[in-house]
């Protein structure tokens, strides 16, 4: 996360193909905090949406 995190990126994405899970960090302050597991994401920043 440090690279990201030294160029100004707000929020990160993985699709882990193993698990077939959506795994989100969005950024606060200077730190990144792992989003909850949601059927239903919305993010107002960039418009992407995401449903399960």
């Amino acid at each position: 996360m440090q690279t990201i995190s030294k160029h100004g990126v707000q929020e990160y994405y993985f699709y882990d193909l193993d698990t077939n899970k959506l795994l989100i960090w969005m950024r606060e302050g200077e730190h990144f905090r792992e989003m909850e597991n949601s059927n239903n994401l919305a993010n107002s920043t960039n418009g992407y949406s995401f449903y399960a």
